[in-house]
């Protein structure tokens, strides 16, 4: 069976440029299986990219091929990689949208794209997700090798590297940002559970954001995680470490997004870290 294909994009939803790009590739590979990841990445926001294509391709097989078109730079001179990390392909744009892939995979070898007879033949400078990334994936998918479609090795220090959002830790606090909504209106942070002492009572923490829909300095808290969705009542907001490893703000049978005023960028403070590991 020929390899499958993911797609991220900041196209949206109802895109027909998202139906382009599979269109080009099942004409070369009919065969080959699509996979949506998703496309409704905050447009040009090649931050959150970075961490949801992070979040969601350790759980695909060995030889899966992933486009990830979040490309501000479009048409410019910026090139476009070939990378081969832990097994798995990633095709996207030398901006920094693969920096947490490459830093957490034990192997990696990165590639530019400089093959155009695996290209579309009328390439638009607008639209390189269709013209370049599907193509380019549909031959990688039916054997082709990464070394015939991408001639050009570049060393891994030379790349973009995206100016993350840091973790800010004090004695008695940590600080991130919440980095996504997603279709439930889950609003998840860049704090993994992994920020925290493995000792830390999570019951006793608190959570602390800014209303971003309302004026003057509107803070709102939540006092004590929870394991579950489930584990307060209806209507209530909660704080938890979800599916991916970061802290989720959400609302039970609710939306976290649109009824606490949590958007991207929002900040977010974990209180009296510290504090608590040491009276536990």
């Amino acid at each position: 069976m020929p390899a499958p294909i993911t797609l991220l994009t900041d196209f949206g939803t109802d895109s027909f440029y998202v139906a382009a790009m599979k269109g080009a590739i099942l004409s070369i590979n009919p065969q080959t299986a699509i996979v949506d990841l998703t496309h409704s990445v905050t447009p040009q926001n090649v931050t959150q990219a970075a961490y949801l294509l992070d979040w969601t391709t350790s759980t695909f097989p060995a030889g899966t091929i992933h486009i990830a078109v979040v490309d501000p730079g479009v048409g410019t001179g910026r090139d476009i990689l070939l990378v081969e990390a832990d097994g798995q392909y990633y095709l996207a744009p030398d901006n920094g949208l693969l920096s947490l892939i490459i830093a957490r995979s034990d192997s990696v070898t990165i590639r530019k794209l400089d093959q155009p007879q695996y290209w579309r033949e009328d390439i638009s400078s607008t639209f390189h997700g269709r013209d370049i990334f599907a193509p380019t994936a549909a031959h990688l998918s039916l054997g082709v090798p990464p070394e015939q479609l991408a001639t050009t090795l570049i060393p891994p220090d030379s790349i973009i590297k995206l100016p993350l959002p840091a973790i800010k830790r004090t004695p008695n606090s940590i600080t991130g940002q919440v980095i996504f909504i997603d279709s439930f209106g889950n609003a998840i942070t860049n704090i993994r559970r992994d920020d925290l002492p493995t000792e830390i009572d999570l019951t006793k923490l608190t959570v602390t954001w800014q209303n971003e829909k309302q004026s003057g300095d509107q803070t709102h808290s939540i006092t004590g995680l929870v394991r579950t969705y489930h584990d307060a009542n209806p209507g209530t907001p909660v704080a938890l470490f979800g599916s991916s490893g970061h802290l989720e703000i959400a609302v039970v049978d609710g939306s976290g997004g649109s009824n606490l005023g949590i958007a991207t960028g929002c900040v977010v403070y974990v209180g009296d870290v510290q504090r608590t590991a040491n009276s536990a």
